[in-house]
């Protein structure tokens, strides 16, 4: 899954092992831009007089991981601390997905997944354009963080998403909310051109691998079981939900409506039993009794019945759904719901934490709790 670049300093003699569809290949003239990556990592950090922080964009595959980790170990060459903000949510490699990570390494790393993350942050979501407001602010939070800690250089990786308004205003706001002071643009063309006019950081450009580890989808699907896995499998924990804040849930972030005619008349539109019914500032939401998911031509005959917002979550569903549990000193915890009471808010998590819990999150991601597998996103789930 991962591409590295081998340059002799001296002659010397190189032992590798391989596997799979692994292999060794010598470059051909002009194929490998080793060489011009270094001097763009090599000028940022002479260009930073003081603490400075570095964003590192471009699309899917460009290679923007492998550059924040040559910065870094550019900046540790120097003897000046850095830090890494994992700001890529769908692929995320200091955290598991969904999750804004932050890393502080104390010597060369290869591969930022090999990073302990010293904090988390819970996006919920590993598509960023519904999850944008809270990535920037996760990604503000941890830069802080590195500062008080010591860091000369922070250097942030985001996301492949870079097509469209959407995703450039996106990448814009990311620089503006970090108080950029350089941006790196990882495969040039347009996205430079747009950062150049959009930004008041100094922006470099540095060209995209031609020889690259390709991932497909099915691979990176793999990489993200793999990684929500690695922080999640654990143990059990219970927790009472009427305790605790709690957000992204219309069932318990929600006020209890006592309106059994409003329970009929959704019950008769969905056509399955209703067990709960709550209020949320200018919506309502119906919580079904049912192990599948409600007709979704059913659900906006309700919608249209009622006006107003309206959502509709299925107890079927609460299981597997994506969350995170916040101690006392603001790390986010991955964990994954296991089953909830909609009367009772006793709910019941697998995860490695095990310490006091002040707030839960739950996100718009229902894993297999077997395989960690992505069963289904996108939606509210509980």
């Amino acid at each position: 899954y991962r591409s590295y670049v081998v340059q002799a300093l001296r002659p010397s003699r190189v032992s590798v092992s391989v596997s799979g569809s692994g292999r060794v290949e010598a470059p051909a003239e002009g194929e490998e831009h080793y060489q011009a990556w270094l001097e763009v990592a090599e000028a940022v950090i002479e260009g930073c007089s003081g603490p400075c922080t570095v964003v590192v964009v471009g699309p899917v595959e460009a290679g923007k991981t492998s550059f924040t980790a040559m910065v870094s170990n550019r900046a540790l060459a120097r003897s000046l601390p850095s830090a890494i903000i994992d700001a890529d949510v769908g692929q995320a490699d200091i955290g598991p997905p969904g999750f804004v990570g932050l890393g502080l390494p104390e010597s060369w790393v290869a591969w930022i997944r090999s990073l302990d993350p010293v904090d988390l942050r819970f996006v919920g979501s590993i598509e960023p354009g519904p999850a944008a407001g809270r990535i920037i602010a996760a990604a503000a939070t941890l830069k802080e963080k590195a500062l008080r800690q010591g860091a000369g250089v922070v250097v942030v990786d985001t996301d492949g998403w870079v097509e469209g308004w959407q995703a450039a205003e996106f990448k814009a706001d990311l620089v503006r909310a970090l108080e950029a002071d350089f941006v790196v643009v990882v495969g040039g063309g347009e996205l430079e051109s747009y950062m150049r006019r959009s930004t008041t950081a100094t922006v470099y450009s540095v060209p995209a691998p031609r020889v690259k580890a390709e991932r497909d989808r099915s691979a990176r699907r793999e990489l993200r079981s793999n990684n929500y896995a690695r922080f999640i499998d654990g143990g059990e924990i219970e927790v009472d939900l009427r305790r605790v804040a709690v957000q992204g849930s219309c069932t318990f972030a929600g006020e209890p409506l006592d309106d059994p005619q409003l329970r009929r008349e959704a019950e008769q539109t969905l056509g399955m039993p209703v067990v709960l019914v709550t209020r949320y500032p200018g919506g309502t939401c119906f919580i079904a009794d049912t192990r599948s998911q409600p007709d979704p031509q059913r659900v906006r005959q309700l919608q249209k019945r009622l006006g107003g917002d309206v959502l509709v979550v299925y107890t079927g569903g609460f299981k597997g759904v994506l969350s995170a549990l916040t101690g006392p000193d603001g790390f986010d915890h991955p964990a994954m719901l296991l089953e909830a009471d909609p009367h009772t808010g006793h709910a019941i998590f697998k995860t490695r934490y095990e310490g006091p819990i002040e707030k839960v999150s739950f996100g718009r991601i229902r894993l297999d709790p077997e395989t960690y597998t992505e069963e289904a996103r996108g939606r509210i789930w509980i």
